[in-house]
C-alpha cells in the first residue's frame, strides 16, 4: 500500500480524541476504506457520500427533543462501522462541504447537482469573424496609422537576443470611446438589417482587445504622445525591465527639453504671483479716474474694502469740493458693489447730513461696459510692457499709463433685482428701489430699531466717527511666500531681491505650506 495512504491512517488514529475510541484497533478497516476512496473519480465520491448520508438518515436515533424527534445522523463508515462525526470527516476528507451535502439529502435528493459548465452562452453565439472584420474596416475609415517600434526577444543557445521590428498601429480619435463604438456597431446592424448576434458592451471590449491589439483609442489628453501611450498600455499586465527601456529611450529627448524649460524664466506664467487689486472710480464731472491699488497682503476683496475706498473718494473728491448730491453707477457684482452694506453706507452719509441725495444705479447684466473699463484697458496695456518686480513698480506703471488718472496706493498700514437705489435727506433711513428708471419706486426702511426706538441721526454720526475700526490685514499666504522666494526671486535683479515681497520664509512657514498642500 502507498506510504501516503498509511500516513493518512496513522494521522486519523493519532487524532482520535473521542471518548468511545470509535476507530481504535480498526487499522485494517481504515486502510480498506481509504484505498477504495482513492480509486474513485471526482464524480463518484459525492455520489457515494450522498448514498451514505441517505441511508444513515433512516437509522433510528434514540435521542429526542422535548416536542419532536431530533434531526441527528448516526454516522457509519463502510468496513469500519459506527463512528463519531469528526472521524467521519477525517476519513472522507469532505469537512468543508459535509453540511451542504446533508442539506441536499434532507431535500430528498441523493443525486449530484449537475454543473452548468456552459460559460457565457450569449458571448459564445457572437459572430466573432464578422465583429473583427467590421471593426478593422471602421478603424481604416476613421483612424490614423502610426508606425511603432516593437521589440521581441528569443533565447538561442542560452543567450537572449533582442529583435526590433516596426509595426503599424491604427489610432482612433479620442471621442470614439467604447460606448460610442458600440453605438456605431449597433447603428450599422440596424441600418442594413444584418442578422447577426450583437455582443454586449463588455463582451465587445474583451473580444476587440484580444483580437485587434494594434487598434487603439487615442488618449483624450491632446499633449500625450501616441507612441508612449502604446508603450504604457503594453506594461499594464506584464511589467519587466526590458519593457521599461523602450519608453525610457523614447522620452529621453523630451526630458532634456523639460530640463531646459525649467531653466527658462517663462515658467513664471505658471507660477502663482502676487495678486494686485485695482478698484477704479471715474468722475464724469472732470473726466479723471481714480485707481485704488493694493496687493493681497494689504487686504482682500469684499464690501468692506469697497466702502473704505468709497469713503476716501467722498472725502477727497466730493465733500471737499462742496458737493452734496451724488449719482453712482456700478456693475452687478454682488460680492463688492450690489449688497446691503454698500447701500447702508451711502444711506448713512445721507443720514449724517454729509450728502443730501444719493442715486446708486446699476447697469444691466452683460452690458456693464463704462468709462472705468476704458481706463483699465489703458493701464493694462502699459503694465504689460513694463518690467515690474515690486508693488511700487506696478504703482508707477499705473500712474504713467494715462494722464487723466489718479493712482492711490493702499499700503498694508494704511437686492439683486433692482438697478437704481436713491437716498434723500428728507426720508431718513429710507431707500427707494427701482428696477428701471420709469418704474415706481419701492421704499425700504433700513433704520435699525432697538427696543422699539429708531436709530437717531446723532447716533449714526457717533457710530461712523468713533466706532469704525481699521480693517486687519489678511493672514499671510505661506504657499505664496514659498513660490515667491524659491521660484521667482532667482530671476529678479539683484537690486530688487531685498524687497519684503521676496523675504525668505521661516521653517514654520515651510511646514505650514506643506500642510496646506496636503490638505487640498
Amino acid at each position: 500500500m502507498d506510504q501516503d495512504l498509511r500516513g493518512q491512517v496513522t494521522s486519523i488514529l493519532q487524532a482520535d480524541a473521542c471518548g468511545n475510541r470509535c476507530v481504535e484497533s480498526k487499522t485494517k478497516q481504515l486502510e480498506l476504506l481509504l484505498c477504495s476512496l482513492s480509486t474513485m473519480t471526482k464524480t463518484a465520491k459525492p455520489i457515494s457520500l450522498y448514498t451514505l448520508l441517505g441511508a444513515l438518515m433512516q437509522v433510528p436515533v434514540d435521542r429526542v427533543r422535548g416536542y419532536e424527534l431530533r434531526d441527528k445522523f448516526a454516522y457509519y463508515l463502510p468496513f469500519v462501522g459506527k463512528v463519531c462525526r469528526p472521524r467521519l470527516l477525517a476519513a472522507t476528507v469532505w469537512s468543508p462541504t459535509v453540511q451542504r451535502y446533508k442539506n441536499h439529502v434532507r431535500d430528498g435528493n441523493i443525486g449530484t447537482k449537475s454543473h452548468g459548465n456552459t460559460l457565457n452562452q450569449n458571448a459564445a453565439a457572437v459572430d466573432l469573424v464578422w465583429l473583427v472584420k467590421w471593426f478593422k474596416e471602421f478603424a481604416e475609415e476613421v483612424g490614423e496609422v502610426v508606425p511603432v517600434r516593437v521589440r521581441m526577444q528569443k533565447i538561442k543557445d542560452g543567450v537572449t537576443k533582442k529583435y526590433y521590428s516596426s509595426e503599424m498601429y491604427t489610432l482612433l480619435p479620442a471621442h470614439f470611446t467604447l460606448n460610442v463604438l458600440y453605438e456605431e456597431m449597433h447603428s450599422f446592424v440596424e441600418q442594413i438589417r444584418l442578422r447577426v448576434r450583437e455582443p454586449a458592451p463588455s463582451t465587445m471590449r474583451k473580444l476587440l482587445t484580444l483580437h485587434c491589439p494594434t487598434i487603439r483609442i487615442r488618449s483624450p489628453r491632446s499633449n500625450v504622445c501616441d507612441i508612449y501611450s502604446i508603450y504604457h498600455t503594453s506594461m499594464r499586465n506584464d511589467v519587466s525591465a526590458e519593457k521599461t527601456e523602450a519608453p525610457g529611450r523614447h522620452t529621453e529627448s523630451a526630458r532634456k527639453m523639460r530640463r531646459e524649460y525649467k531653466k527658462d524664466k517663462t515658467s513664471w506664467y505658471f507660477c502663482s504671483l502676487l495678486y494686485v487689486s485695482c478698484f477704479g472710480i471715474f468722475c464724469e464731472n472732470d473726466g479723471i479716474q481714480t485707481n485704488y491699488l493694493y496687493d493681497e497682503t494689504a487686504s482682500g476683496k469684499g464690501s468692506d474694502q469697497i466702502i473704505s475706498m468709497l469713503e476716501h473718494f467722498l472725502l477727497t473728491k466730493v465733500l471737499s469740493e462742496g458737493k452734496n448730491r451724488l449719482t453712482v453707477y456700478a456693475d452687478n457684482c454682488s460680492g463688492q458693489n450690489k449688497n446691503n452694506y454698500v447701500i447702508k453706507f451711502l444711506l448713512a452719509q445721507v443720514d449724517m447730513g454729509l450728502l443730501k441725495h444719493v442715486d446708486y444705479k446699476f447697469f444691466v447684466k452683460g452690458h456693464t461696459k463704462n468709462s472705468c473699463d476704458r481706463g483699465f484697458g489703458h493701464f493694462r496695456k502699459h503694465v504689460a510692457k513694463e518690467d515690474c518686480y515690486t508693488v511700487a513698480h506696478v504703482v508707477d506703471a499705473v500712474k504713467e499709463a494715462a494722464a487723466n488718472s489718479v493712482t492711490v496706493h493702499i499700503s498694508r498700514e494704511g437686492i439683486q433685482q433692482y438697478h437704481i437705489f436713491s437716498m434723500d435727506e428728507v426720508s431718513i433711513g429710507v431707500v427707494s428701489c427701482r428696477k428701471e428708471p420709469s418704474d415706481e419706486p419701492v421704499e425700504m426702511n433700513l433704520r435699525r430699531k432697538i427696543d422699539g426706538i429708531l436709530t437717531t441721526k446723532e447716533k449714526v454720526v457717533k457710530m461712523m466717527s468713533d466706532h469704525v475700526e481699521v480693517l486687519a490685514p489678511p493672514p499671510p499666504n505661506v504657499e505664496k511666500s514659498q513660490t515667491m522666494y524659491h521660484n521667482i526671486r532667482p530671476y529678479v535683479p539683484e537690486e530688487f531681491r531685498d524687497d519684503p515681497l521676496y523675504a525668505k520664509p521661516s521653517a514654520q512657514d515651510h511646514l505650514d505650506a506643506k500642510a496646506a498642500k496636503q490638505a487640498r
